[in-house]
């Protein structure tokens, strides 16, 4: 095989290279959904359930970014491709590096149990982490660190 692998064909686990099952993807879609529908039903019912809905929020995300991962690598290789060298020079890191790493860390911080207190907007950024985490062009990071070519 010489192309590399990505981490958002392991989330997805739907792809045809034979490492997963379609089955495994409609399960993680599937839990992906139920956890979306529970999660907003207690932000509905039972507002003061952050860190639940926070959680849930999480693995919601985690089923959306394995029904959309293609769409979401060509959707992050085109904001790379248009911000990419500026955000490098400048920042760097490229855009879905700091997205991810920004939105992992925020709601990271606020889901600390001993200094973190979630606000109302935690379930959501929770919904946007596995999502981001998938945008990163991990093949591009694999064969800088390697030298093998993507």
């Amino acid at each position: 095989m010489n192309n590399l692998a990505t981490a958002s064909h392991y989330l997805a686990a739907t792809h045809t290279s034979g490492h997963g099952s379609a089955t495994a993807g409609v399960v993680g879609i599937v839990a992906g959904a139920v956890a979306l529908m529970v999660a907003l039903l207690l932000m509905w019912e039972r507002p003061n359930t952050l860190r639940t809905q926070a959680v849930l929020m999480v693995i919601a995300g985690a089923g959306i970014a394995g029904l959309g991962h293609k769409v979401l690598a060509q959707v992050s290789a085109t904001v790379s491709a248009f911000l990419g060298s500026w955000t490098t020079s400048v920042l760097g890191a490229s855009v879905p590096w700091i997205l991810a790493l920004g939105l992992l860390l925020l709601f990271v911080l606020h889901m600390d149990p001993k200094r973190g207190r979630p606000r109302k907007w935690t379930p959501w950024v929770g919904l946007l982490v596995p999502v981001a985490w998938v945008m990163i062009p991990w093949a591009t990071l694999v064969a800088q660190t390697t030298g093998a070519r993507a």
